[in-house]
């Protein structure tokens, strides 16, 4: 089933993905990756509180800084800012070169309608890890970011 389930979800066939999980889930409950491709499949479909409910249980079974990242981006598509913000806080103090959360925080600010200190996070993402395989996305927000605050 476990198999089945990510040749579906790769090929974005999310509720046959997600009944394989279901079966493979009702098999070995303890299958920290089942859990988290389940709260990915809910995430890919918006359906935000079933893929936080998903990706608190990948974390319990597996507390490794993917599933808390997950969880934490989760949190923020859900607008679950103060949660996002404590998550990749959290990741940043266990692993302070963990970029993703990084641009996350930025992500927050901009959410928060807090376009300068989005900015200079982003500037500052860029600066301090040159070589982030997503420096485009980051300078995308920030070209967007400078038209908001140049039309304030």
């Amino acid at each position: 089933y476990k198999g089945l389930a990510m040749a579906y979800l790769e090929q974005k066939k999310y509720s046959q993905s997600l009944a394989m999980i279901n079966q493979a889930l009702s098999m070995k409950s303890s299958d920290a990756v089942l859990w988290s491709k389940k709260g990915e499949v809910y995430f890919f479909q918006k359906k935000y509180k079933p893929a936080i409910a998903a990706y608190e249980k990948a974390y319990e079974l597996s507390p490794s800084k993917k599933n808390k990242y997950n969880l934490a981006s989760t949190y923020l598509a859900a607008y679950k800012l103060d949660f996002a913000e404590n998550m990749y806080d959290s990741l940043i103090k266990e692993d302070p070169n963990y970029v993703a959360a990084y641009e996350g925080l930025a992500d927050i600010l901009m959410l928060k309608k807090k376009f300068s200190e989005a900015k200079k996070k982003y500037l500052n993402i860029l600066s301090r890890f040159p070589k982030f395989r997503h420096k485009k996305r980051i300078k995308r927000k920030i070209k967007k970011l400078e038209k908001i605050i140049k039309n304030q």
